[in-house]
């Protein structure tokens, strides 16, 4: 523990006359408790507790007892004490360095004295720079001991919060974007960022979309649900372009939407004489959530094929997510195992919740009611 500084006065030789508080200072004296500058009043001259001689000019005192300014010696080397300066242990004043020698606690690593800011673990005491060099976790970014605040992407990457604002998390694995932890990354003209794992796969024009496609729907009539190649035309979209039909037509999606069906329906009476539907799915997706992204567009398309009526928001949002998550699981890459799980802890009470419902539904009636359900009804029986 650090001591406080022994008082620091001077003796100016002469008697003075008792007055009420010399007397409250001679009281504090006996306390031992330091004083500044004034001589206690006393019968006998002071004496200097180290060489025991009389005291007639400045002097320091230490509990209670006075000593000659370079006569208070440190309990350890013996050495002049600067009475600014010292820590105290048991009644005994000593050099920092002499306390830190003999009594402060001592790092595991280098077993040096700890003085100041220390690391404490299982029982055990570090200097922070033993600590985190020797002990700590390194950071996934920049290799370097983890100490205090730091951040972990979904894949289990801990890097320090120094960097969160250097490093973005790619757009659709989540991972931090560094050279150490996905070789580096790639920003789209509309501001995605993307690291270059997801980028080897990224879906950018219609020569890599057109057989992927045709895969999604093949898949989907395995499952029973046909969707024409000319019910509705895919588009690779940006960002920008998305959002812009998003808020023409009033669809409530969120800021990070990856894909929009759109609906322009012509009618006479109650009927339906005219009907165009276009597909339109972000550039640049990793080749997984491309694939699935467009089995939630073209379930969408589907449904309004086969129901002419307006649908729950959460139910139709939740089914058509529901075939989404057929296509990643019938996938066997870490990146569909992650959209899945995603899909599972997202909040979000259509894209989320209504998916749930939609499995629940599933998990106890089968797939094939699922669809007859999305031809026949707008929403979700009671009890899912």
């Amino acid at each position: 523990m650090k001591g406080i500084a022994p008082a620091v006065g001077r003796d100016e030789g002469k008697r003075q006359p008792v007055r009420r508080i010399d007397f409250l200072r001679s009281l504090l004296y006996v306390l031992g408790v330091g004083l500044t500058g004034i001589r206690p009043v006393s019968a006998e001259p002071m004496t200097c507790a180290t060489c025991r001689q009389p005291i007639t000019g400045r002097y320091v005192q230490f509990g209670r007892k006075v000593y000659h300014p370079n006569h208070l010696l440190c309990a350890a080397c013996g050495e002049p004490l600067d009475p600014r300066q010292f820590m105290e242990h048991q009644g005994q004043p000593y050099h920092p360095k002499c306390y830190a020698e003999s009594f402060a606690e001592r790092c595991a690593i280098c077993h040096k004295p700890i003085m100041g800011r220390y690391i404490k673990k299982d029982g055990h005491s570090y200097h922070e720079e033993c600590y985190r060099n020797k002990l700590a976790e390194k950071c996934a970014v920049c290799g370097g001991g983890l100490v205090g605040k730091f951040f972990i992407d979904p894949w289990g990457n801990k890097y320090h919060a120094a960097h969160q604002s250097q490093c973005p998390n790619c757009e659709y694995c989540g991972r931090v974007i560094s050279p150490a932890t996905t070789g580096g990354g790639y920003t789209y003209g509309d501001g995605r960022s993307i690291c270059m794992l997801c980028y080897k796969t990224q879906i950018s024009g219609n020569a890599k979309a057109r057989p992927l496609v045709e895969e999604v729907r093949a898949k989907l009539a395995e499952w029973g649900i046909e969707v024409p190649a000319s019910a509705a035309p895919v588009n690779l979209v940006d960002r920008g372009t998305l959002r812009n039909l998003l808020r023409r037509t009033g669809h409530p999606g969120g800021p990070n939407v990856n894909g929009f069906t759109s609906v322009l329906t012509e009618k006479q009476g109650n009927h339906i004489v005219k009907r165009e539907m276009g597909v339109y799915v972000l550039y640049g997706m990793p080749k997984e959530l491309f694939m699935g992204t467009l089995a939630h567009e073209l379930i969408h398309v589907w449904i309004n094929l086969n129901n002419g009526r307006k649908l729950d928001y959460a139910f139709e949002e939740g089914s058509c997510n529901y075939f989404k998550y057929l296509m990643h699981t019938h996938s066997d890459g870490d990146l569909a195992a992650y959209a899945v799980k995603s899909m599972q802890q997202d909040p979000d009470p259509a894209y989320g919740a209504g998916f749930r419902r939609a499995k629940r539904y599933v998990d106890s009636k089968g797939l094939p009611n699922l669809i007859t359900l999305l031809q026949r009804s707008t929403n979700f029986p009671l009890g899912y």
